[in-house]
């Protein structure tokens, strides 16, 4: 689930670099989300002056978000009077912010979602002895007093990532790191699910190494070190997926692969491999609901990219925030394109757009 994009009525929300940008739809062009008329928002070369635009966000250790709510949009940045990373409100033109979460990073907050009025969002707490709290909170916006609430708590030295709202349960995995006979190190997951309904917490996994990559025909779609299963809610199923994830992943062996912006006909994989030389090729495919190559989107580096599909009047596109291109870019790519292997990017912010350091501009240090 991507949170570096956001699609409202009339335009497409997103951030690239430490700058909010704003698309309209009618136009197809991008720019950043200040109307200050003696602003030079990301062309700004004096650091000093770089906080009054109303675009900026900074490079933040949470990662990267932008949602939307009734009027209002969220997202988080950089307090340029303390330095902390603070979620905030704010209306569509990015004027009039106001705090909602302050001080992120205080609490090792690095993920934060939005979902039918609500924030989850994990946290870190360590005693002095070094022993790791991790909690699952909810924030509600529809409350008067928007004060988080703790709906689980790992036991201790467990963490919590990769969660996932949708309909009405929240999904995450609860994980603890275990020393093998080996001496290497590997992690011990499960997945919970959080009832929005009755606020219970169930299990529904046995032990395994999970990522949560998606739905697909109102299944969840789970990759377990390798392997693709899927859980059905309405019967607390889970078996091994029946559609082509598992089936891309035998045609392409060596490559690690992990399924995302999964629809009924679509999916995306990015890839990596390891050669002999002990380099990397990294790659993004386009693949059918079999299964089988459509496209491929070369990629320059591994983890540096957000990927979402979004819909402008009748027509879908894949939304890719990535180093892409000399190294930086935000492309659309038309799904129909991608459908019969031609790769076409409309691209809305280049490298030469972003008058900043890229080394500093765009911090994803979480998976």
């Amino acid at each position: 689930r991507n949170m570096n994009v956001c699609p409202s009525e009339k335009g497409l929300y997103f951030i690239a670099g430490t700058y909010l940008f704003f698309m309209d739809y009618d136009s197809m062009e991008a720019r950043p989300l200040c109307y200050k008329t003696d602003c030079l928002h990301n062309q700004e070369n004096d650091s000093t002056k770089t906080a009054f635009c109303n675009a900026f966000v900074g490079a933040s250790y949470v990662r990267q978000y932008i949602g939307q709510y009734k009027d209002k949009l969220y997202t988080v940045c950089i307090n340029t009077t303390n330095g902390s990373e603070d979620l905030i409100e704010m209306e569509p033109d990015g004027s009039s912010r106001k705090t909602i979460l302050a001080d992120l990073k205080k609490t090792d907050v690095t993920r934060i979602l939005l979902h039918r009025g609500v924030f989850y969002y994990t946290s870190n707490t360590y005693t002095e002895a070094g022993v790791q709290r991790s909690c699952l909170h909810a924030l509600s916006l529809l409350s008067d007093t928007r004060t988080p609430e703790i709906i689980y708590e790992a036991a201790q030295d467990h963490s919590i990532s990769g969660v996932f709202p949708y309909l009405d349960q929240v999904y995450f995995i609860d994980s603890v790191e275990e020393r093998q006979d080996d001496g290497n190190i590997l992690p011990k997951q499960h997945i919970l699910s959080y009832q929005l309904k009755d606020q219970s917490v169930q299990e529904i996994t046995e032990e395994g190494i999970y990522t949560i990559c998606g739905v697909r025909d109102s299944k969840l779609i789970i990759q377990n070190n390798g392997r693709y299963d899927e859980y059905d809610p309405s019967s607390k199923e889970l078996k091994p997926c029946t559609s082509g994830f598992t089936a891309f992943a035998e045609a392409h062996p060596g490559w690690n692969c992990h399924a995302e912006c999964i629809q009924d006909d679509f999916t995306l994989f990015t890839c990596f491999d390891r050669k002999e030389t002990n380099d990397f090729i990294y790659d993004t495919f386009v693949a059918d609901r079999d299964g089988n190559l459509l496209a491929t989107i070369p990629e320059a580096s591994w983890g540096h990219f957000n990927s979402q599909m979004i819909r402008i009047d009748k027509e879908e596109y894949l939304f890719r925030c990535s180093r892409t291109i000399a190294p930086f870019s935000v492309n659309l790519y038309k799904k129909t394109d991608l459908m019969q292997g031609i790769v076409d990017p409309i691209t809305l912010i280049a490298v030469e757009d972003l008058n900043t350091d890229l080394n500093n501009s765009y911090i994803l240090p979480h998976p």
